[in-house]
């Protein structure tokens, strides 16, 4: 719980109420919203706008971050932690939209739900 209550205080763009909420998410939802954050990522890398796509990253980093610590099930965890790693690779390089939506699609692949 030390971890959570770390991370809150981190939190870039999600406030404390939706990060109170975030473990009522299924587990399906909560990747969908992930993936939806690198949805606009990809559509802004399209069109060529850094600060955007940065913007982006960062609330999925939220996101990846408050899923990871609902997680139940070391597999899953697993899965998201190295999602995390590869989030934070495409944040601090120039991504690509191959790069982005194929990140996207392992995202919704980790639940049958999403």
């Amino acid at each position: 719980m030390l971890f959570f209550r770390w991370w809150i205080l981190m939190l870039k763009h999600h406030t404390d109420a939706m990060a109170a909420r975030w473990p009522a998410f299924s587990p399906g939802k909560q990747l969908m919203m992930v993936a939806n954050e690198l949805n606009r990522a990809g559509h802004w890398i399209a069109k060529g706008d850094p600060d955007e796509v940065r913007l982006c990253y960062e609330r999925a980093l939220d996101l990846l971050w408050l899923t990871i610590n609902a997680a139940k099930g070391f597999p899953l965890l697993r899965e998201l932690c190295r999602a995390k790693e590869i989030l934070l690779t495409l944040y601090s390089t120039t991504p690509t939209e191959r790069n982005n939506s194929l990140l996207q699609a392992g995202l919704i692949a980790l639940n049958p739900e999403s």
